[in-house]
């Protein structure tokens, strides 16, 4: 309009009365005359908290001036003004207005105001009347679809970026930075990224966007599931939406100088678990619009993907890595075996071949030579699976730890004596010292304890040129009645550099590979001992100086048997010394009874067979499981030695087939599987005892004496020890073989062994080269 609009008091009532809007009437001095019931309802103001007041009581601090000057600019010329503006309503609590639903706000909405001069008969303006229309539907949807548009740009943006190739905190940087591009979010410029540890107990701070004090980021580098905000969306996975940080209990972090903020937390999502969070500071009271929630988690799990699939990347990079490490490691390792094999086969071929062509002109004492040789040789081959098949059982998590009552002191002394060789031939001292008094007797797996401190010693000597060994051992025990056995094996030898102290207990693994071509060994020795500690409930460790040696101290708790007595270092020879004497008659053994032997390889048979003659007991032999079953009802015998691997018929069939037919001839099951669970297979097919191949005599014979009939020399009864199937391991010329070498016929099976050994292992190679595992 450009004039104002004429109208006598009465009409403007009765206009008033008639109209379906929200109106009320102003005079020239700015005071409310007049009010309609639909401004009350929609204000919230009653009729006397208006009238005679200024308009003003509607004005809202969040239009800005200019638009008020403008609006009485362009009234007072006598113009209509209409335009969009925030109005207060009556209410207690005054909140923003974030461009959502009015009735969610008691304080403030969205109206559009159409203001018109009323002039009176002299065309003098009189009034104003004002006409109020709620519009903040009309203006939330507005809102949102700008909201949606823009946003919808800024998550495409987002993903663009997160995709490149960038490291990825830049890309979340850049992803941040985006995000707080988008206006209509209403937040200020502060936010960042915490991502999980792998454990899921705390939170690490990962990137930050905006400005922080140094307090903040010196205190917010870790924070603990469960504490404040970011802490508890880790661990409910669920927004959360704080209004004010000085209202909130949940908000327990506080700093200097905070003022009031509220905050959006979006948990960091990936294959159904949070792997981190988004924080986000805004102005006390955001908005809780569902929209801008989900678009909050959206653009969550867009940055969590992103997190996830760059820590998925980087494991598989030290995966890569490990792997080639291991595969050169394990390359090396198949160089340094091969010729760790073919040495004591060499030396076992060798002497053969001289035996055979030279057996009748050489003197008996060479003869003897030549045959330790060929066993020590063997032994040392032996040693060599036996430490692979170690490895195999600790890392598939078969390790059978049996624990039985033992004289540590005599076990110590035992290892030494076998070492000492090695020392005397290197001109160096082997010397064991108790720091302390030591339990005569404890409880633990002797076999493994033993293999540990033979690697170790062995390890120390094949090291140390100059100087000496020396094995201290002590015993202590904790407050909570906790026992232990220390052994520190000392070294004056090369020393290990500082950055291989660890890499030594990897398998396959030395402090140097030239180390190896000067002296010698697998790397499997310290993996394998690291890990029988472990399963002996303790721990390995090394400290070393390059240049002058080495300490490496076994801890292991031992259990003690009740009234078991401490004994100090004077002591401990005099008990290893009586302590023997009830475990050296298994040589004097003489067996009474008829044994079935059932084996399919004829060198076993004979070995055997030869043994438990010579031993007093008369033998049946045969090639088969079928055959034993066979022989097993149609005679009586008082002892079956059943191999479990053979053609025809296994042993575990033969073995349930005896005792299904009702027969109760004590078995023993012969094998060369040696890992976790073997033994019970044996047991539930129906056998009595279990021994591993190779087997040793002593163990044998004591094994057979103990479910037959037996005497020793004097003829008396003969208490035979169960003897260790696992030999300590030394150098060579320090084994001493338990077959009587001097004998003719044992000399001859083991030379009739090794004329076949050639066509025995080309036939392996021929068989491995074809595939064929049957």
């Amino acid at each position: 309009m450009s004039i104002p609009l004429q109208l006598s008091d009465s009409d403007l009532v009765s206009i008033f009365h008639q109209s379906s809007e929200a109106m009320l009437v102003t005079n020239t001095h700015g005071e409310i005359v007049y009010v309609n019931t639909q401004l009350i309802e929609l204000t919230g103001f009653g009729e006397d908290e208006l009238i005679g007041r200024h308009p003003n009581v509607f004005r809202s601090e969040q239009n800005p001036p200019e638009l008020y000057e403008q609006m009485l600019e362009t009234i007072r010329t006598g113009v209509q003004w209409q335009g969009r503006l925030i109005t207060r309503r009556k209410a207690k609590l005054p909140m923003r207005l974030a461009g959502g639903d009015p009735k969610s706000d008691p304080s403030e909405f969205w109206s559009y105001l159409t203001i018109t001069p009323i002039a009176g008969q002299d065309g003098q303006i009189r009034y104003f009347a004002g006409v109020i229309r709620d519009i903040s539907r009309k203006v939330e949807m507005e809102n949102r679809y700008d909201f949606e548009r823009s946003e919808a740009r800024v998550r495409a943006d987002i993903s663009m970026v997160l995709q490149n190739k960038d490291p990825i905190k830049e890309r979340l940087a850049k992803s941040l930075e985006l995000l707080m591009g988008l206006k209509e979010l209403d937040v200020q410029n502060k936010c960042g990224i915490f991502v999980s540890n792998e454990e899921r107990t705390h939170l690490d701070m990962f990137v930050l966007h905006g400005e922080y004090t140094d307090e903040f980021i010196e205190r917010e580098q870790r924070i603990p599931y469960g504490n404040c905000l970011c802490g508890r969306v880790a661990i409910s996975g669920e927004v959360i939406v704080s209004d004010d940080c000085f209202c909130d209990p949940r908000h327990e972090n506080t700093f200097q100088g905070m003022t009031n903020h509220g905050h959006y937390i979006i948990p960091l999502r990936a294959f159904g678990e949070t792997i981190g969070v988004l924080f986000m500071y805004t102005d006390p009271y955001p908005s809780h619009d569902d929209h801008r929630l989900n678009t909050l988690r959206s653009v969550g799990d867009s940055i969590a993907l992103a997190i996830a699939n760059d820590q998925i990347k980087q494991r598989l990079i030290r995966a890569t890595e490990a792997a080639n490490t291991a595969s050169r490691a394990k390359s090396e390792f198949l160089a340094n075996m091969s010729h760790e094999i073919r040495t004591p086969l060499n030396g076992i071929l060798g002497f053969t071949d001289m035996l055979c062509r030279d057996g009748d002109s050489i003197s008996d004492e060479e003869r003897r030579e030549w045959l330790e040789v060929i066993h020590a040789s063997g032994k040392h081959l032996l040693q060599l699976i036996n430490n692979i098949l170690d490895l195999s059982k600790v890392e598939a998590d078969q390790l059978e730890i049996e624990r039985t009552e033992c004289v540590p002191m005599e076990m110590l002394s035992d290892v030494a004596s076998v070492m000492r060789v090695q020392a005397d031939q290197k001109s160096i001292d082997l010397n064991i010292e108790y720091a302390n008094a030591i339990p005569r007797t404890i409880e633990t797996d002797p076999t493994r304890l033993r293999q540990v401190l033979t690697n170790l010693i062995g390890n120390a000597l094949k090291f140390t040129d100059r100087g000496g060994v020396t094995i201290k051992t002590r015993f202590e025990r904790t407050d909570d009645g906790q026992a232990s056995l220390i052994f520190d094996v000392i070294d004056t030898g090369t020393g290990i550099p500082e950055d291989k102290l660890e890499t030594i207990f990897n398998p396959f693994s030395q402090a140097d590979t030239s180390i190896t071509r000067k002296f010698g060994g697998t790397g499997l020795g310290l993996a394998i001992s690291r890990r029988l500690a472990a399963a002996l409930g303790g721990t390995l460790e090394v400290s070393s100086t390059l240049g002058k040696g080495s300490t490496f101290t076994l801890t292991i708790p031992v259990n003690m048997p009740d009234g078991a007595e401490l004994v100090d270092g004077l002591q401990a020879e005099a008990v290893r010394k009586a302590h023997r004497k009830t475990n050296d008659s298994s040589n004097s053994v003489k067996l009474n009874g008829h044994i079935l032997l059932v084996d399919d390889g004829q060198t076993n048979r004979q070995l055997i067979e030869l043994l438990l003659r010579r031993a007093g007991a008369e033998v049946t032999t045969a090639d088969n499981g079928h055959r034993g079953y066979t022989l097993a009802t149609q005679n009586d015998y008082d002892l079956i030695l059943m191999d479990m691997q053979m053609p025809i018929m296994d042993g575990y069939t033969a073995a349930e087939h005896i005792r299904n037919h009702g027969i109760s001839t004590p078995i023993i099951a012969l094998t060369a599987s040696a890992m976790k669970g073997d033994r019970e297979r044996c047991l539930e097919a129906g056998c009595n005892d279990y021994l591993t191949k190779p087997v040793d005599i002593n163990e044998l014979l004591s094994a057979v004496a103990k479910w037959i009939s037996y005497l020793d020399e004097s003829g008396g009864p003969l208490v035979c020890e169960e003897q260790s199937a696992q030999q300590p391991a030394g150098e060579v010329s320090a084994l001493i073989s338990s077959l009587p070498t001097d004998d003719p016929e044992f000399r001859e099976i083991i030379i009739e062994y090794v004329e076949n050994l050639t066509n025995q292992l080309e036939e392996m190679e021929r068989t491995c080269a074809a595939q064929d595992f049957e």
